[in-house]
């Protein structure tokens, strides 16, 4: 049996991860490869002895290797791991480390018992409270990933992603104006991070300022024109308002930055059938199926396109 299909004032917590997650990598590659080279330096100058070393560029490799890992296997709302990577100060049995791999497989119980440990080791570890905020977001543990990014704040003030990632959760628990408390704290620290901007304004859309949404969704599209989920939520926003081309404009644009975009095809074509651009909106759909078959509520909408396309005689 068809499922119904999605409701069209519904966006996604953070529908934008995937993206924040290759921004992530991208950074934290260019970290480690900025790390290595510095420790080839050190290898001519005779700095440091060259066991430690030795250790730490296998540490750095074990990390590279996570973060080359397949797209595919980070949760679509996952939170943005931490920005900082220690990675001189890690032993092979250091439990933070130990974390940080096990948060990567998913091992989401094993990882919480290894950040907690890395806590218990080093009290003021900011990472280790930040990615054990992220571990009981992904366990639905909502009240004590608060109490952990609040742990993280305490410790480093300056923290615009503890920030970022508490007001994520505070979204989740329907918390909607102490998230946007959270968002504009961290905008304060940094107003150049687009991921906060659209956070936010998927929090303003919830409670139906769909305006402010728009201008949130604009201001991260102009640090990063190239990021698909703030033109996929967007016309979204636009779709609330009514206001159909625009919606069609931001949407292609999300799909022309992604080709396989699933959602952003399928209120594509909603969107074009609002504008009886039946034939346009089967060719969406179309898409859809061919990016997932099992798409809930694809076929039906398709459906009916076709036959007010073709109306029986």
């Amino acid at each position: 049996m068809e499922k119904k299909s999605k409701p069209l004032n519904t966006i996604p917590v953070n529908q934008v991860s995937d993206a924040d997650w290759q921004t992530y990598k991208d950074r934290q590659l260019g970290e480690l490869d900025l790390l290595m080279s510095e420790i080839e330096g050190l290898r001519q100058k005779n700095l440091a002895g060259l066991d430690v070393l030795d250790d730490v560029v296998s540490q750095v490799t074990q990390l590279r290797s996570l973060l080359l890992a397949e797209e595919d296997d980070v949760d679509e709302m996952t939170l943005s791991p931490s920005p900082i990577l220690k990675v001189p100060t890690l032993s092979k049995a250091d439990p933070y480390k130990e974390g940080m791999e096990l948060m990567a497989s998913r091992q989401y119980e094993a990882a919480l018992a290894s950040f907690e440990k890395a806590i218990l080791k080093t009290p003021k570890n900011l990472d280790a409270h930040f990615n054990k905020g992220n571990v009981l977001y992904q366990l639905k543990r909502f009240d004590a990933a608060v109490e952990s990014f609040d742990q993280a704040v305490a410790i480093e003030p300056k923290s615009s992603a503890s920030l970022m990632n508490r007001g994520i959760v505070l979204h989740a628990m329907k918390r909607f104006e102490d998230a946007i408390k959270s968002y504009e704290k961290a905008l304060k620290i940094n107003s150049k991070d687009f991921a906060i901007y659209s956070n936010l304004g998927n929090t303003l859309n919830e409670i139906k300022d769909y305006a402010g949404a728009i201008t949130q969704y604009d201001k991260a599209i102009a640090i990063r024109p190239d990021y698909p989920a703030a033109f996929y939520n967007r016309g979204l926003v636009l779709m609330n308002l009514g206001r159909n081309l625009d919606a069609v404009e931001s949407l292609q644009k999300a799909v022309a930055l992604d080709s396989q975009y699933a959602d952003a095809f399928y209120y594509l074509g909603l969107t074009q059938m609002r504008m009886n651009g039946y034939q346009k909106a089967i060719e969406s759909f179309d898409r859809v199926l061919e990016i997932n078959p099992h798409y809930d509520g694809v076929k039906l909408q398709r459906e009916q396109a076709l036959n007010s396309l073709n109306p029986s005689e």
